[in-house]
């Protein structure tokens, strides 16, 4: 919150600063000073287009030739910061996105060709990103063991560098749905617990998964801790409800359900399920699951 309200107050300054070029008679010191912090003195010539007719003092005229020169200057440079940022975003910035578009689509030949590019750039990040093209490919040429091989190396990377997590992040969904696919619930346990530790968000995936897997206890245990940490998650709050039903926990699911309406009074599902509580018919009963 402290760094939000940094950067708002940058924002202000920067827009008031931006809104005083417009006008002839503004404090050209001020606004020097503005684009120097910015690293723009190339807004001292557009400023001075802007205006002019304006009447420049000796020392006004000064500052204003030394902010082109700054600015010519900037353009003889060879390697700046933004322009490393700005070649590094044009190669690799938008290269996941892309990727997993194209594992969606199932465009093999532009996988292919993607994962060749990114085998010639050697930075780090191209490697891992060359590892899941790869991984994609391999899935849709049914080589799920091959697939498993690449989403791997990606793992084995990130414990040598620090990479990218959000690509971490996908290799691992693509080895959890293996995992299933493969019938490998240790290995699905383990990803799934990765995936948790990565963000909160998958705290529901992984208790239902072990939910799945008949760990009925500790998957209310994620759940809980999961609603802990993120309150108020209404959808999280009902099946958490279904859930204590399923046990023939009533008191659990009783205070589930009224948990939701205590946030959402109107909310229709959590009133039905404590209807068919109160007044259970044959049809209504819930059973506690098999194994």
């Amino acid at each position: 919150a402290e760094r939000l309200v940094d950067i708002l107050g940058s924002a202000k300054t920067r827009l008031e600063s931006r809104l005083e070029e417009e006008n002839e008679d503004s404090d050209l010191n001020r606004l020097a000073s503005q684009w120097q912090r910015d690293s723009q003195p190339g807004r001292g010539i557009i400023w001075r287009h802007r205006h002019p007719d304006k009447e420049l003092s000796v020392q006004e005229a000064s500052l204003l030739e030394m902010l082109e020169k700054n600015f010519d200057d900037t353009l003889l440079l060879k390697e700046t910061g933004h322009l490393n940022r700005a070649r590094k975003f044009s190669q690799l910035g938008q290269v996941r996105g892309k990727l997993q578009a194209m594992y969606r689509q199932s465009k093999i030949d532009n996988l292919r060709c993607m994962s060749e590019s990114l085998n010639l750039i050697e930075e780090d990040e191209a490697v891992s990103l060359a590892h899941l093209a790869k991984g994609y490919l391999a899935e849709l040429e049914k080589n799920s063991e091959l697939a498993l091989l690449e989403y791997q190396q990606i793992i084995d990377a990130q414990e040598e560098r620090n990479q990218d997590i959000t690509v971490l992040e996908e290799a691992l969904k693509r080895l959890l749905s293996l995992s299933l696919q493969n019938n490998d619930s240790d290995n699905a346990r383990l990803i799934a617990t990765c995936l948790s530790d990565i963000s909160v968000t998958y705290l529901p995936y992984h208790a239902d998964l072990l939910w799945i897997f008949g760990e009925y206890q500790s998957s209310l245990n994620l759940y809980a801790d999961y609603l802990e940490k993120v309150e108020g998650d209404i959808a999280v709050m009902l099946k958490v409800g279904r859930r204590y039903l399923e046990l023939d926990v009533i008191e659990g699911a009783r205070m589930m359900f009224d948990a939701v309406l205590e946030l959402e009074p109107l909310n229709q599902a959590a009133r039905k399920m404590l209807g068919q509580i109160e007044d259970p018919t044959p049809a209504e009963k819930f059973s506690a699951p098999t194994k």
